[in-house]
């Protein structure tokens, strides 16, 4: 039996008497499987035949065909029946269908309505099938189903998430129920034991269906498990904050390159020697001289002025020459410096051996499946940057939401799997981090597949399945929910950074239990012995999540009082299914159901004895778009039954098709306009175009309900409504657009409405046309340095450093002015010129020159040091100031805090839904903004005409819905204002629904339309015109910021000061003069006393 690479084809004849035996070793050990393709040929008893077949393990991929003669037909004929089963270890049993015959004159005739079987295999008749999920992601405090039902975005590893979604999808296309099996971990060490543990250990001991938790495929899992298809691909990246510096060269020599230095340093050199030639050959100048000469022409390239007088014509065109070369030379680097800091070099970390060049640090997420890939890669580079990186780095192995962190701290790297990852980075990283934000690959993209055990029979129905979720969009759809993009940069402006000492040296949960729902479930209750007083209906037609099916006789005597109770309560509609069997004609049926209340969603198959053959029964599909509105009852053929011939479909429309015309029934709607045009009429306001200026999403739901309209063919009574009445939930007031659907006055409302909980018991809800934003805009204030912005260029680190270096300097120069005192001056006291040490590096550093004559090499070497210093110093600084000029710094204001922090005035637009969220909302930090800013006293609720000129004013913030505040501010506001417009985000994103009465009969039918509106580009074309973006900040010009006397006040203040405190010490020193000076002549005048006294 062994099949290798090929199909394997096995005939039986049934009269054998060994064939029993034989059938029943192949059932044992599996073998009616995908692999084998069986035909069993019977020519006796066949209900025999069918018995004997139930008990032999067929499953849903068993390929056997059973053919049994035709005794009443011509010999060598034959009747062609397909058998297969379910799953029969779980309690599935086998299916018998009849597919065709075959004769030696006409050869094989299939049944054209069976001649696609694996259409026909696609009800697991509602077998629980076990699932294995690992326990590790979800908080032990809640239900699993409820972590796995979770479509929010993912902050952990949620391929498990996306494994279960897809698993609901293959449980409502095979109609099963899933039942959990939770493990503790995958457990990949486990692969080739006999172990049950973990993931693994449940696939390969064949002790679950299939796994929810997709698995990669490699070649140590082939014999543990086989794989269907890959369902999403995990993406685990080296993410970092690239530096700026990668620190490969020194970044005083990146401004030239290295031909340049050398070129310059080699032209220095020349001119140095020549005029040294030139001024030894003429003048005969001593050593001493000759050092102030080259101290004189290095000090060219710093900008220093000359120290020493030169009287020759040819030193003086040397140094002329050398004065314009040098200071071309210094503007070329003075402009690299400045771009440096302005624009954004290049990433120059691309590799795996780039990061291991760095000296970055680098860690892992402490993960099975990383700790899998460096246990079993035979990769040289990975290997080395496990040991060199990661096994010596304190963070080596962590959580994800530490190894974020330290990468948003910078100088680190983090592998890491980016589903679940850049969400985090998205909700923690500024602008500016995000667009330092870079990646490297190290595993390649990974496909992690559904897995079943070895040779299951799920394997060919799972995968044809999951195909058409893919071609669907469904598997798009959770892919783009659960596996996040790298977060875009999206400043549009160059970012300036203050110098560092470094420089110098990833929806609402909707349903609870949705899973649950799936698997449709029919329950009948004999009401042959019906009677008004004793049926509790309320419990019997109580149908909770599941479907509930009703056979009905309507030759029975109380099927007409049955029928009354049932058009009372309403239940002919989509979540009863109605079989209803009739021996008499269709007319005495339809004029039965024509009296009953029966709609457009209701579900009711009418059953009626053709008359004509023998057991052969017409079906037909029973509906009206609404009796009670006038409209007739629809009949339509589906076909015929026979208990030889099965069920025959005659009809191919789809449900949809069938009864998508609603015979011009009229239907009541409501529609609230905020429109202050009190003398235009209704059909005006909705169908008005131009810009939108002011609320309009009833506007909005007019353009659908035209599409409405134009597929069904019903009319519709407009009721105008002047409130929202949303306090009016309780399905007995009529008050406002909410009290409309709760007392059941109208159909469905024109005015789109968010989702929200209390709303459910009143409404139903269609599917999203459009998505509010709810938007606090305002003005960002320009970036205040304060008083100290002239400190700002520099970190308090490196002015400390360089303090502390012109301290050391001052000092040496101090000791070798005071040598020279003592060594060339008998006084060294009257010639000391070290008061003048401090003066001169003071000038150096600020570019002033030496104020003295220095003539000791130790002295030059220490001023040549400090003006090589002075100068790489002052470019940073100087292109710091030069970028505050130049470039809009980012906005810092990007949360709700930040505006309760600041001194911004907050305002509402006065609309009924913006108090109403305001009056219902949790969030601790925007009841804070409510009762700070807005219940504050003052008048905040204002309209957006009022609250858009008040934030074009500045220091006002307004929340609105800006699909009508943009088009106004593009008209209204300068560039200027544009650019500077900020917007903080205090209320989720709101899915608009076209709203339906609680219970409608059109919910299904108008979700499918407005699904295809969508599908074809209208929806979107819609949203388009009545949400508009925001507007783009106009960057062709650049505006230079105006210095103003708050940035210099210190500067001037620091300058009066010290001018006021040298005028009072020349004070203190002009009376210490005088009162020296009295003292002396008092004792000159003692000692002359004396003389005289002595001659």
């Amino acid at each position: 039996m062994s099949t290798g690479d090929h199909r394997f084809g096995l005939i039986a004849d049934l009269s054998c008497p060994s064939t029993k035996d034989l059938l029943q070793f192949c059932s044992d050990r599996s073998y009616f499987n995908e692999s084998y393709r069986w035909l069993l040929v019977n020519g006796v008893d066949s209900n025999y035949t069918f018995s004997y077949l139930e008990s032999l393990n067929l499953n849903i991929d068993t390929h056997l065909t059973l053919a049994i003669r035709n005794l009443d037909q011509v010999e060598g004929s034959y009747e062609l029946f397909e058998v297969y089963g379910t799953i029969r270890r779980r309690g599935g049993k086998n299916h018998v269908v009849k597919v065709g015959f075959e004769n030696s004159g006409t050869g094989i005739s299939l049944d054209r309505t069976h001649n696609n079987l694996a259409k026909s295999r696609t009800c697991l008749d509602g077998l629980p099938l076990r699932a294995v999920v690992t326990r590790k992601n979800y908080m032990k405090s809640s239900f699993i189903e409820d972590y796995l039902l979770n479509l929010d975005p993912p902050r952990s590893f949620s391929s498990d998430r996306l494994g279960y979604q897809m698993s609901v999808l293959l449980s409502e296309f095979l109609k099963f129920r899933i039942q959990l099996i939770i493990a503790d971990d995958w457990h990949f060490n486990e692969i080739d034991t006999n172990s049950s543990k973990g993931v693994i250990g449940q696939l390969q001991n064949n002790l679950v269906d299939f796994s929810i938790a997709p698995l990669s495929l490699r070649t140590e899992n082939v014999a543990a498990f086989d794989v269907i298809m890959p369902i999403t691909a995990t993406r685990v990246m080296i993410v970092f904050r690239h530096p700026k510096n990668s620190f490969t060269r020194n970044i005083f020599l990146l401004p030239f390159r290295n031909t340049v230095w050398a070129a310059v340093s080699t032209i220095m050199i020349v001119a140095c020697t020549f005029l040294l030639v030139d001024l030894y050959i003429k003048t005969r100048t001593n050593f001493y001289e000759t050092c102030e000469i080259l101290l004189t022409v290095l000090g060219f390239l710093g900008r220093q002025p000359m120290t020493s007088g030169i009287d020759l014509a040819s030193a003086r065109i040397v140094i002329i020459a050398s004065i314009f070369f040098c200071f071309i030379v210094h503007q070329f680097y003075s402009t690299f410096i400045i771009s440096y800091l302005l624009v954004s070099p290049p990433k120059s970390i691309q590799t795996v051996e780039d990061l291991l060049s760095s000296n970055l640090k680098c860690g892992i997420e402490d993960f099975a499946y990383n700790l899998d890939f460096f246990n079993t890669t035979k990769d040289d580079i990975a290997l080395k940057l496990y040991k060199n990186k990661i096994l010596t780095n304190k963070h080596g192995l962590t959580d994800i939401n530490t190894g974020i962190k330290l990468v948003k701290r910078g100088g680190y790297a983090f592998l890491m799997d980016c589903s679940y990852g850049y969400p985090l980075v998205f909700e923690s990283f500024n602008e500016k981090q995000i667009c330092d934000l870079h990646e490297i690959s190290l595993l390649p993209l990974q496909p992690l597949y559904l897995a079943v055990p070895k040779g299951s029979p799920l394997k060919e129905a799972f995968r044809i399945m999951l195909r058409r979720a893919v071609e669907t969009g469904s598997t798009d759809r959770y892919n783009r929910i659960f596996n996040s993009r790298k977060p875009r940069c999206t400043m549009k402006d160059a970012t300036f950074d203050q110098v560092q000492l470094v420089d110098i040296a990833n929806v609402l949960n909707l349903y609870h239990k949705i899973g649950r729902s799936y698997s449709e479930k029919v329950h009948f209750e004999d009401i042959s012995y019906f009677t008004e007083a004793t049926w509790n209906h309320k419990h019997v037609m109580r149908y909770d999540y599941n479907n509930l099916g009703v056979s009905v006789d309507l030759d029975c005597p109380a099927t007409e009082k049955l029928f009354e109770v049932v058009s009372n309560n309403e239940y002919f509609n989509a979540s009863y299914y109605w079989l209803m069997f009739a021996n008499g004609s269709l007319e005495e049926s339809a004029c039965l159901l024509g009296k009953q209340n029966l709609n457009i969603d209701a579900k009711v198959t009418l059953v009626v004895d053709q008359r004509v053959q023998h057991n052969v029964f017409d079906v037909y599909d029973v509906f009206s778009p609404a009796i009670k509105r006038g409209a007739a009852l629809n009949t339509t053929l589906m076909g015929n039954w026979s208990h030889e011939g099965g069920f025959t479909i005659t009809v191919n429309q789809t449900e949809y098709e069938r009864r998508i015309d609603f015979a011009g029934i009229s239907l009541k709607t409501a529609v609230l306009t905020l429109d202050q045009l009190h003398h235009a009429t209704l059909m005006q306001l909705l169908t008005k175009q131009g810009t939108i200026r002011s609320y309009s999403l009833h506007r909005l739901g007019y353009r659908f309900l035209e599409f409405l309209l134009e597929k069904h063919n019903f009319s519709v009574q407009f009721i105008r409504i002047n409130d929202w009445g949303f306090t009016s939930t309780d399905g007995y007031s009529s008050f406002g657009l909410v009290g409309q659907m709760g007392a059941k006055k109208v159909d469905f409302l024109i005015n789109s409405l968010a989702y929200q909980p209390e709303r459910v018991g009143v409404m139903d809800y269609t599917i999203t046309i459009g998505v509010s934003k709810m938007l606090i805009v305002f003005r960002h204030p320009q970036k205040n340095e304060g008083r100290y912005f002239f400190l700002k260029p520099f970190r308090a680190e490196l002015w400390i450093a360089i303090i502390g270096l012109n301290v050391v300097a001052t000092l040496v120069v101090c000791m070798t002015y005071r040598s020279k005192s003592i060594k060339e001056y008998d006084d060294p006291r009257s010639n000391d010129d070290r008061r003048l040490a401090w003066l001169t590096v003071f000038g150096i550093l600020f570019q002033q020159g030496t104020s003295s004559t220095v003539s000791f090499s130790s002295t030059r070497i220490t001023l040549i040091s400090t003006l090589v210093f002075s100068i790489l110093i002052s470019q940073f600084y100087s292109a710091y100031i030069v970028g505050y000029l130049l470039i809009v710094p980012p906005k810092t204001m990007n949360t709700v805090q930040h505006l309760i922090d600041s001194d911004f005035r907050v305002l509402v637009e006065n609309l009924g839904y913006n108090i109403d969220f305001l009056n219902r909302t949790t969030d601790p930090v925007v009841l804070e903004l409510y009762h700070r800013k807005i219940l504050n006293g003052e008048d905040n609720f204002v309209n957006i005409t009022q609250g858009l000129e008040l934030v074009k004013r500045g220091g006002f913030a307004f929340q609105c819905d800006t699909a009508y505040a943009y088009p106004l501010m593009k008209e209204s506001f300068t560039d200027k204002e544009v650019c500077d417009i900020q917007e903080i985000m205090y209320n989720r994103l709101r899915p608009l629904n076209l709203p339906l009465r609680k219970g409608s009969q059109f919910k299904q039918l108008f979700r499918i339309t407005l699904r295809k509106v969508m599908e074809t580009g209208n929806g979107a074309y819609q949203n388009k015109y009545f949400f508009s973006k925001k507007l783009i900040c106009d960057k062709n010009y650049i505006k230079t910021v105006s210095v103003d006397l708050d940035h210099l006040l210190v500067l001037f203040g620091s300058l009066l000061g010290g001018m006021a405190g040298s005028f009072v010490i020349m004070l203190l020193e002009i009376g210490y003069v005088k009162v020296r000076k009295r003292k002396i002549q008092v004792l000159n005048g003692s000692r002359s006393e004396d003389s005289l006294k002595r001659d």
